[in-house]
């Protein structure tokens, strides 16, 4: 029967910005995770049962959706973060995975953030919140905004039909929703907080 294998993450300092990297390892022979495998990136986000993960590769606004294991299984193409700056194309930003890894929730944009000047409020620039099922790649719309609205995905419930998503008006207050995946029945919870989790209800007495 093989040994379970463990995972543990650890920081390369170079010049000018830390690359991280992961390794997998044995109780006695470890292994380096490549910069391009999906597990290599600190800020990838996981399905909670760990078959799933999706990213922004390094230098990229576009969104990679794997497995676990570093398979691609769809790329949403983005604009590209160069030594001159951002380029042109869309941002997938702030991805969430569901539990099973079926679905993820991703922050569109028709240009990158970084591309737009923070002092300047861009009525053009505008946000949708969306989910795209993995298997078909069929994209659902759940909200949209425009600067300096944003729109922040936060997490699905656990069967993976609703998700808890949060508004932050142009004041900096905040608001939380939650909405089907494929876009219907949003609903505001509460008003004056970005965060919030999903809790089990009690039983009937």
């Amino acid at each position: 029967m093989p040994k379970p294998r463990n995972m543990y993450r650890h920081q390369w300092w170079w010049i000018r910005r830390p690359n991280w990297r992961e390794q997998l390892y044995t109780p006695t022979v470890p292994r380096m995770v490549l910069d391009a495998d999906p597990r290599s990136n600190r800020e990838a986000a996981y399905s909670s049962d760990g078959t799933r993960v999706a990213l922004n590769p390094p230098g990229s606004e576009s969104l990679v959706i794997a497995d676990a294991d570093g398979t691609e299984l769809r790329v949403l193409a983005g604009a590209v973060i160069g030594s001159n700056g951002v380029g042109q194309g869309p941002s997938y930003a702030n991805p969430v995975v569901s539990p099973t890894g079926d679905r993820v929730a991703f922050v569109w944009s028709p240009i990158a953030h970084e591309a737009v000047d923070p002092s300047v409020v861009h009525a053009n620039f505008r946000s949708e919140l969306r989910v795209i099922d993995v298997a078909s790649g069929a994209v659902s719309t759940l909200a949209s905004a425009s600067d300096p609205v944003s729109l922040d995905p936060i997490r699905f419930s656990s069967d993976g039909d609703r998700l808890l998503f949060s508004e932050t008006d142009a004041n900096n207050e905040s608001s939380l929703w939650s909405a089907n995946v494929d876009g219907s029945d949003p609903q505001v919870l509460v008003t004056g907080t970005g965060w919030g989790d999903w809790q089990v209800a009690p039983a009937s007495p």
